[in-house]
């Protein structure tokens, strides 16, 4: 039984997490956009370098669970790594939003290689969190809210994040997104401090166990997995096999409409407040977009529970999905019918929708995914739980990096990064002024850049008229009017970006549920008559 303390501190800890990784998941491509650091030649190398960093974090993962399985400390062999993970990944994470030179080239050398430390760090800390869960309990109710709850708390954490930080960043983004990085730094190591301490998987893994060296030899033995062992045990478990081929579709589906939600809005609506603008837009905008996504996955997880009760899984993954989809192709039709207000709050219905169906199939699928364990426990005779849950991550992962390319290849074959590229020298001649140069030295570095003097300088003129009105620094006003008036669509573009956000998740959702359908074979039935199989095969073993 899992008890209080366990449960919390394992749930709450998984918010600064979150936030961190939604905050580099979902946001560091709009950090590389909209800062001025790199031209466009800079931004694909850069890009092509995350694509490989996030292929090697999923190769990564399956040798950090060995390493895991291997571990012997008077801590256990999960918690130490929570800890090193955290401690590793919360400084890589803040040095990657605050270093920035004036060589563009440089800087894609830096936060290449800070990126590469980021991910590997990570994976410390996510294959050792994540191992908890399933060493805290095997009963399917207990494991079910378990999950439910560690996801809950995700959720909050990335909507945390996801949330504010498309509310405070437009128009400040460098200093913004600095400061947005230290405290979710702190928050993640705080929280997993909580989980270091608070959370202990078994009576003989705990922080204050003394005598973990005069364990079982043979229990030692049986533990540790070889990395010939590893690859014999995940391409051993069929099952294990088909939800990661599941989580592969799952992920990229749900990602692809965050991934192009920021630059859709702005180029739809506005980048900067309605206030300032004139226009129906700004970061706002996304931020309450965010609150949907964040309704509609909460509500779901809240009433799971009682789905999986009166539901079998196989039902709840047909109709999660097939919400979904019909949420998907209404949004899609929405985006190339509709303008303005009626179609922002239309979008926000039908995304609830989406959110809704994603987050009932996505906790689904996490039990699917972790009852696979007991399966290969019952094929093979052993538990490997560490090697199991890579599998999530490594999959992930891999989504990650193919997401990333197809985002940044649409982004620059539609004509969008030249425009974001545009504002991010534009931010970046904002900070200039901010930090005390002159505006014309500002006004003579966007144009050397190849900026038109000729609406700079209207912007500056419409800045310093309505600067009273609005209590702002005329000049700056005025550079940001001029920045807003660099959203124009390319032909095609805004469709493009409807399409990556809605066609591509539908055609990945209906191949999941045909996956499932066809090759997943444990049931409710069949998994309590695995484990009622291996309690008496540990019975028999200990007469």
């Amino acid at each position: 039984m899992v008890n209080k303390r366990n449960k919390w501190c394992l749930s709450l800890g998984c918010i600064g997490r979150d936030m961190c990784y939604t905050l580099v998941s979902l946001f560091l491509l709009t950090y590389l956009q909209y800062t001025g650091l790199f031209n466009t030649q800079q931004f694909i190398v850069l890009s092509a370098i995350i694509v490989v960093c996030r292929i090697w974090d999923a190769i990564n993962d399956p040798m950090m669970g060995t390493i895991i399985t291997n571990t012997r400390t008077r801590f256990g062999k999960y918690r130490p790594w929570v800890l090193i993970g955290a401690v590793t990944n919360a400084i890589v994470l803040i040095l990657m939003f605050c270093i920035r030179t004036s060589n563009g080239w440089l800087n894609v050398a830096i936060i290449g290689l800070l990126y590469l430390l980021w991910g590997m760090t990570f994976t410390m800390n996510d294959i050792s969190y994540w191992d908890l869960l399933p060493a805290l309990t095997s009963e399917k109710k207990e494991r079910d809210n378990l999950t439910t709850l560690v996801a809950v708390f995700a959720s909050v954490g990335a909507f945390a994040s996801g949330g504010i930080v498309p509310m405070v960043t437009p128009g400040n983004m460098i200093v913004a997104y600095r400061i947005v990085a230290i405290i979710c730094g702190v928050i993640f190591l705080g929280c997993q401090l909580m989980v270091f301490f608070g959370v202990h998987d078994n009576k003989d893994d705990t922080f204050i166990e003394k005598d973990f060296k005069k364990k079982d030899e043979k229990e030692i033995k049986e533990d540790a997995v070889s990395l010939k062992g590893m690859v014999k045990i995940l391409f051993g478990n069929k099952q294990l096999l088909v939800m990661a081929v599941v989580v592969l579709l799952y992920t990229t589906a749900s990602s692809m409409l965050t991934a192009f939600g920021q630059n859709f809005f702005y180029f739809k609506f506005g980048y900067l407040s309605g206030e300032i603008s004139g226009k129906f837009g700004g970061g706002t905008l996304v931020t309450i977009f965010t609150v949907i996504y964040a309704a509609g996955t909460l509500i779901s997880q809240a009433i799971y529970p009682s789905l999986a009760n009166k539901f079998k899984r196989d039902k709840l993954v047909l109709w999660s999905i097939l919400i979904s989809v019909i949420g998907y192709v209404i949004f899609f039709l929405l985006t190339t019918l509709l303008e303005g207000v009626v179609l922002f709050i239309l979008l926000c219905v039908f995304s609830l929708i989406i959110f809704a169906g994603q987050g009932v199939f996505y906790l689904t699928m996490l039990v699917m995914l972790t009852n696979t364990i007991e399966y290969g426990e019952w094929k093979t005779g052993k538990n490997h739980a560490a090697i199991t849950f890579t599998v999530r991550p490594f999959m992930v992962k891999l989504s990650s990096a193919l997401q990333y390319g197809v985002v940044v290849l649409t982004l620059i074959v539609c004509g969008v990064y030249t425009i974001t590229n545009q504002v991010g020298e534009v931010e970046a001649a904002l900070g200039m002024l901010k930090e005390g140069k002159g505006i014309t030295e500002c006004v003579n570095y966007l144009v050397d850049l190849g900026h038109s003097a000729t609406a700079i300088n209207e912007g500056l003129i419409e800045g310093a008229l309505r600067a009273p009105e609005l209590k702002m620094d005329p000049e700056i006003l005025g550079l940001q009017l001029y920045c807003e008036t660099l959203f124009i669509a390319p032909p095609g573009a805004l469709v493009g970006m409807a399409a990556m956000m809605s066609i591509v998740p539908i055609l990945c959702l209906i191949g999941s549920y045909f996956i499932i359908k066809k090759k997943y074979i444990i049931s409710e039935e069949k998994y309590e008559e695995i484990l009622k199989d291996l309690e008496e095969r540990k019975v028999q073993s200990q007469e």
